[in-house]
């Protein structure tokens, strides 16, 4: 048979026309011969078949026939051993023949008519043999031969690759094998559908295949396939297991980093994507080595074509961003982070900005103060990202994050203000730009995009303060001008941010002209057009809103006047000025802010140049008069010499409402100062019909002048009755009588005038009645004070003067009266050389008034002239008086406070300890081994409270004080002995022992449950929902130097629960309640507020979560007097660890009003906690020549030591969330030269602030009670309003907010504040409140009260205050002597302290 098949031709044509005798032949000898042989014949011929023509179809069958008939044969006989040469045959085929139908129909025929598939199952050796040889055929498609590889792929997957082939035992033992031949097939998918069938196939059959690796170093080969393979299951399935195997994640680390490379260097997006997602970002928190992947993106970035980046970024790198932010990392690793930031920016793509601010706002991470340039160029890409042209313009868009990232940037400048010296460049370069319209020439559009502007709000806020300049001024005011001129109507795209954008530039230009303090012509001009645009504009919006123009004149109009220093540049004002009043007086709509602003500026620029207000003066006065804006009064005062002419020809009206009953008092005394100046002036203006006005007014007006009111109208009318007596000839009586009852020095000075110059003029007659009303005056029962009495004397003897014989014949009068000096005066005798100049002086004065009646021009100026010499001679009077004033009322200060040392020290020893307490004191102070400071470290009070002791006269009484106040008495005397015989002060014990027994009592024993130590001053009560957040805030509070009783360390529960709660609260100085929504329903809770409240403990409220106050229950009454603390944050209020640090800071101070803290506890967290946030403790003025050449040389300038008031003239009473309001006015006040009292500044030392607090209120000539809400409520600030009131202090009420009710205010402080006229501050809710006319009534009631305070020169009132010895320690021996010549004498009491900002103040 096999001679046969060798014989065969291979001709199509001649193999077909022998068929019939082929066929015949196989027949006959087809069971003949060796069936090994006969196979190896047929795969012989098989092999020999040429590649072209195809074998033709008899071909096929003769070779079907053939091993047909062999099969056969061969189960017939049932030879098994047949099989291994049947598989090698089909291996030689195989592997020798080529790939199409030919020799495939050979392999498939002797397959399957083999059983091969079964036979197989068995072999695993001829298994791995048959996958090598699969591995050596490419199986490349070409155009001809795809029908050819589908063919073959069915025969492999469907035929080979069957179920018995990978059977589950099989695949074990082979599974090594079956991985290298899906990765061969993997990698060779690309180049043939053949390769990617055989992939897929293994993989949907044998699931299990790569759920782990024979050979480790098969998941790095896989890695390096995924790159190229494109059979998307083997790309899944090694996602799957990288995903699913944390640990084989971590082993191939850098080979996936690198297979992420790679995707992406082919610009594979989608797969990169597809495999970052699913491996890398599932275990990123698994990541061994961040910084490989950060460098590799850093890296990479750049790199990805252009076309890519937008998908990259949204696809990859947006997903990385996010997961960095959550992810904690190592903060070494921040400067890759920063660049990877920089590298998504300069990317510029849309979503380039989100993955840099998810980057920038991780948490905690970055050194700020160390990103030097690389914040400038951040700042630099985020400009970059204006030239994007939005598709819509939305406000909300995918740029918002450019906003966001400029926001992180400045919320971190704030706290690092050398940040913004690497912000400054880029923001300006910005910030002018895209205050100009895009330069583009194919846009014509006049506003950048909302994100331009968005980002813009945030740009200038980068710009560096300290870095402006005149120039950077200029420009941006121009640029906003360049704005202003544009049409009102402009078509605005971007939903109003353009104009937030301008707003915020002018909020920056108001702050810059704060800072920059004068500004040049061209600005000032510039700013005057600018005004000028703007007031053609509407001042509101169709809405009622404030229109664009108008807002952005508010806030530089409210900053300007302070930079004009020259009458010039207050000229270049006049025309905005001037069109200011007409339209704020617009018939059709009263502008009431808008005329604010213009009474601004008079009142600020026209004092200071009145020569600008002489053309506007008739304006002035007409709202002066018309609509009572008595603030103009100081400018008036100034200008009216200058032109009096229209103050003359409303004289009439000046008076008219000077005298109307329904004007308030406060403007009555202006009208009478304006009428004072033109009084003093002009006299001759005045006629009969004013003065008959005048004096029937003053017997009908409601309410009646007072005492203030008449000096000032008298004072008016003094001049007036010195040169025109006769038109208070008929008011005679009336000005006697006013006299009488008001005794006011000013009427009786007036008088004296009228006496006199109606002497002059009307002869002896007159002067004969007008002495004996003189003489009446003076024998009246009631009298008259001293200094009225002294007038009218003189008046008799200017009298005598012109008619002496007059003055004779009352001779004997004048002897009972003892008016002494009137009588040497008749007698010309016994006068002194002081007398005599008197007397000539009288003569003089005589001559100067008779000079007044003759109304001649010379006349007048004679008189102005001596008028001015005895205005100076009184003025140096009165200053000398006033030192003399001074002297005494600092003695009677040192007194009061030597006085209340002692009565405080009595009050001590009179509290809580024993009579006995004196002796026992007497013989602990005396300085021993064993003295009272033993005595107190055994009771357990802390080194720094000793050290306040020490300090004070009897620091054994103190001592004794706090542990009978902390104690019940017959507890403290037991452990007192008790101590007492560990140290063996017998001695002391003896005298306890005696006195006690002498008063018929006993000392117990031993006390059970009692432990001789002090206890903490704080007491927590809580109810144990919040026992989390209340051990976290005890922790706290004992980091800043407080102690703190909680039940959680201290209570066993059962029976001593009560007696330990009992003892906690007695031995706390102040008793805190944490209240939870379920402490008011905790009978226990409940129990010990009332326990507290009976024992007279204070109590702190604070509201650990949202509730309604007063909470609801039985602590409702209890709790409606007291303030709560909200001690919980609204974005966070699950959170039980958390609280506002600006609360816990309110707590400190709270809690300070009643115990200090102990310095020794406090942690470097809380360190100098108590020492106020402010730049000096006293703001003084610069020094003058003196003081600065005593600096000379120094280390430091007396304005920078900070200094301790101990004689305040002004103590200012507040509750606390005005604090930053109170420290600008503390601050303005100090400036001026007054010795201001203020709580914040006395927080240091071992008092507790209350003592001080009424220190401060006794030694205070006036106290500032600033009113809000919460201030009268506040039960301390109660206190001191009392203490204050009790003690006759004057107290000026400054109302700062809007009440609940009318004034004043319901409550305890309504009988303090009744009567009282408050100074309204409401209007001001800016950031400096303390200004315009409101600020100068403070200044005005202040100047009354406080004569002493030297304004030009505040550094002399170093001589009223205790400095530190830490802060005199600063400066060397020159500066010591230097300040000796300068009277700065030392004060006795000051402490000697540890050289410390913290002693600078305690």
């Amino acid at each position: 048979m096999e001679d046969i098949i060798r014989k065969l031709t291979h001709d199509n044509r001649k193999f077909n026309s022998e068929w019939n005798k082929i066929e015949k032949e196989l027949e006959e000898k087809c069971y003949q011969g060796n069936i090994s042989s006969i196979l190896d014949a047929l795969a012989e011929y098989v092999l020999q078949e040429p590649q072209t023509p195809c074998p033709s179809e008899m071909k096929f069958t003769f070779v079907t026939h053939v091993i047909d008939a062999l099969d056969y044969r061969n189960k017939k006989k049932s030879n098994k051993s047949l099989f291994d040469h049947v598989f090698q045959v089909f291996i030689r085929v195989f592997d020798q023949g080529q790939i199409d139908q030919w020799h495939l129909g050979f392999l498939k025929e002797l397959y399957w008519h083999f059983e091969m598939r079964e036979y197989l199952s068995k072999r695993i050796l001829l298994i791995e043999q048959l996958l090598l040889s699969l591995q050596k055929h490419p199986f490349t498609l070409t155009s001809k031969n795809q029908s050819i590889l589908e063919s073959w792929e069915h025969f492999w997957c469907y035929d080979i690759f069957d179920s018995n082939l990978l059977d589950e035992k099989i695949f074990e033992t082979m599974k090594e094998k079956f991985q290298q031949l899906c990765q061969f097939a993997a990698r060779n998918s690309s180049s043939s559908p053949f390769w990617s069938k055989i992939t897929s196939h293994l993989i949907d059959n044998l699931p299990e295949l790569f759920n782990s690796y024979v050979n480790p170093t098969d998941a790095k080969i896989d890695l390096e396939i995924y790159c190229f393979t494109k059979n998307s299951d083997y790309k899944k399935l090694i996602r799957e297991r990288f995903s699913n195997q944390v640990n084989l994640f971590k082993a191939n680390y850098p080979q996936v980093v690198l297979t992420i490379e790679n995707l992406l260097l082919k610009n594979n997006i989608e797969e990169a994507e597809y495999f970052f997602d699913d491996v890398l970002l599932k275990h990123i928190s698994a990541i061994p080595d961040l910084e490989l992947l950060l460098q590799m993106f850093i890296r990479i970035s750049p790199k990805i074509s252009i076309e890519q980046r937008e998908e990259f970024t949204r696809r990859i790198l947006s997903n990385l961003s996010s997961k960095l932010k959550e992810v904690k990392v190592n903060k070494k690793l921040w400067p890759l982070f920063i660049n990877l930031a920089i590298v998504a920016l300069e990317l510029h793509t849309s979503e380039g900005p989100f993955c840099a601010d998810e980057l920038l706002i991780k948490e905690n991470f970055y050194p700020w103060k160390e990103l030097g340039e690389r914040l400038g160029k951040i700042i630099y890409l985020c400009g970059s990202y204006d030239d994007f042209i939005l598709s819509e313009q939305s406000y909300f868009n995918k740029f918002d994050n450019l906003q966001d990232i400029l926001s992180t940037i400045y919320d971190r400048a704030k706290v690092n203000n050398n940040l913004f010296r690497e912000t400054h460049s880029h923001a300006l370069k910005y910030s002018l730009r895209w205050a100009s319209p895009p330069q583009k020439s194919d846009a014509n559009k006049q506003q950048w995009t909302i994100h331009v502007y968005k980002m813009g709000i945030f740009m200038i806020n980068l710009i560096d303060r300290k870095q402006i300049t005149l120039d950077i001024y200029s420009q941006l005011l121009q640029k906003l001008y360049i704005r202003l001129q544009l049409e009102e109507d402009i078509d605005d795209e971007t939903e109003g941010t353009e104009q937030e954008f301008f707003i915020k530039l002018t909020e920056c230009l108001s702050i810059y002209t704060e800072i920059l303090k004068t500004l040049s012509s061209s600005i000032h001009n510039t700013l005057n057009s600018i005004f000028l645009i703007i007031l053609d504009q509407s001042r509101q919006n169709e809405d009622g809103s404030t229109s664009f123009g108008h807002v952005i004149f508010d806030r530089l109009w409210s900053e300007f006047s302070e930079t004009i220093i020259t009458e010039k540049d207050a000229r270049i004002y006049e025309p905005s000025v001037s069109k200011l009043y007409t339209v704020a007086r617009n018939e059709e709509k009263q502008e009431t802010d808008l005329f604010q602003c213009w009474s601004t500026f008079w009142n600020t620029v026209g004092v200071r140049f009145p020569q600008i207000a002489i053309n506007q003066i008739e304006t002035l006065l007409d709202e002066f008069i018309d609509r009572d804006q008595i603030g103009f009064m100081f400018l008036l005062q100034n200008v009216y010499p200058q032109r009096p002419e229209p103050f003359h020809a409303r004289i009439n009206k000046i008076i008219q409402v000077s005298f109307q009953n329904n004007n308030i008092k406060q403007s009555r005394g202006v009208y009478l100062v304006l009428l004072q100046t033109i009084g003093k002036h002009h006299p001759e203006i005045i006629s009969s019909a004013h003065t008959d006005f005048i004096f029937t007014s003053l017997s009908t007006i409601q309410p009646k002048l007072n005492d203030a009111e008449l000096h000032g109208l008298f004072q008016f009318l003094t001049p007036v009755a010195s040169v025109q007596p006769n038109l208070f000839d008929k008011h005679q009586k009336d000005m006697i009588r006013i006299a009488i009852e008001t005794q006011n020095t000013s009427v009786f000075y007036c008088l004296q005038k009228y006496f006199i110059s109606s002497t002059i003029i009307n002869g002896k007659n007159v002067a004969k009645d007008h002495l004996d009303k003189i003489i009446s005056l003076l024998q009246r029962k009631d009298g008259c004070t001293q200094d009225n009495r002294d007038l009218m004397i003189h008046a008799c003897e200017l009298i005598g003067i012109r008619h002496k014989q007059i003055v004779e014949e009352k001779r004997p009068i004048f002897v009972a009266l003892s008016c002494l000096q009137l009588v040497h005066f008749i007698d010309n005798t016994k006068m002194t050389k002081e007398n005599q100049q008197v007397l000539e002086q009288s003569r003089q004065e005589i001559e100067i008034i008779e000079r007044k009646v003759q109304k001649t021009k010379t006349d007048i100026q004679q008189v102005k002239s001596t008028v001015k010499r005895q205005e100076l001679n009184i003025t140096n009077m009165k200053a000398h008086v006033g030192t003399i004033n001074t002297q005494l009322q600092d003695v009677t200060q040192r007194v009061d406070i030597h006085q209340k040392e002692i009565e405080r020290i009595d009050a001590k020893t009179l509290s809580y300890v024993p009579v006995w307490a004196s002796d026992v004191c007497k013989l602990l102070n005396r300085r021993t081994s064993n003295d009272w400071r033993l005595l107190g470290r055994r009771f357990g009070y802390s080194s720094s409270e000793l050290r306040h002791w020490a300090s004070q006269v009897d620091p054994c009484m103190a001592l004794l004080n706090e542990w009978y106040m902390t104690h019940k008495t017959d507890e403290a005397t037991f452990g007192l002995v008790k101590v007492l015989k560990e140290i063996g002060r017998k001695d002391v014990e003896d005298i306890i022992q005696k006195a006690v027994k002498n008063a018929g009592e006993t000392i117990p024993d031993e006390i059970t449950d009692f432990d001789i130590h002090r206890l903490p001053p704080i007491f927590l009560s809580y109810q144990w929902n919040s026992q989390a957040m209340v051990s976290q805030l005890k922790g706290r509070l004992e980091e800043a130097g407080y102690s703190c009783w909680m039940d959680v360390g201290h209570m066993g529960g059962g029976s001593k629960l009560h007696s330990k709660i009992d003892k906690g609260i007695r031995g706390a100085k102040v008793v805190l309640c944490c209240m939870n929504k379920d402490y008011g329903k905790s009978d226990s809770c409940v129990g010990q507020v009332n326990l507290a409240i009976s024992t007279g403990k204070p109590l702190i409220p604070i509201q650990m979560e949202k509730q309604t106050w007063p909470p609801e229950g039985a602590l409702g009454p209890l709790m409606s007097e007291y303030l709560f603390i909200r001690f919980f944050d609204r974005k966070a209020t699950n959170d039980p660890n958390f609280w506002p640090d600006d609360k816990f800071s309110e707590l400190l101070g709270q809690i300070r009003y009643y115990v200090a803290p102990d310095p020794d506890m406090i942690s470097e967290r809380y360190k100098d906690w108590f020492v106020p946030r402010v730049e000096n403790l006293i703001f003084l003025k610069q020094p003058n020549k003196e003081t600065t050449k005593m600096q000379h040389g120094t280390q430091s300038s007396l304005a920078d030591i900070p200094l301790l008031i101990s004689h305040p003239q002004i103590m200012i009473s507040y509750q606390w969330d005005r604090q930053s309001d109170i420290l600008a006015l503390y601050k303005r006040l100090t400036e001026l030269g007054y010795r201001v009292w203020l709580d914040i500044f006395q927080m240091g030392g071992g008092d507790s602030l209350f003592a001080k607090i009424d220190e401060g209120i006794r030694n205070a000539q006036c106290v500032l009670a600033c009113i809000t809400p919460k201030y009268t409520l506040s039960t301390n600030c109660r206190r001191e309003m009392s203490l204050a009131d009790a003690l006759g202090k004057p107290i000026i009420p400054l109302l700062l907010e809007q009440l609940n009710e009318d004034w004043p205010p319901v409550g305890p402080m309504a009988l303090v504040f009744t009567g009282k006229v408050y100074i309204d501050f409401r209007s001001h809710q800016n950031n400096n409140i303390w200004q315009g006319k409101e600020y100068d009534q403070i200044l005005v009631k202040l100047k009354q009260l406080i004569s002493d305070v030297q304004n030009e020169n505040p550094k002399e009132h170093l001589v009223d205050v205790k400095r530190s010895s830490s802060s005199a320690a600063r400066l060397n021996k020159t500066t010591i002597t230097t300040t000796s010549t300068l009277s700065v004498k030392p004060i006795d009491s000051a402490p000697i302290t540890v050289r410390s900002r913290t002693c600078s103040i305690i």
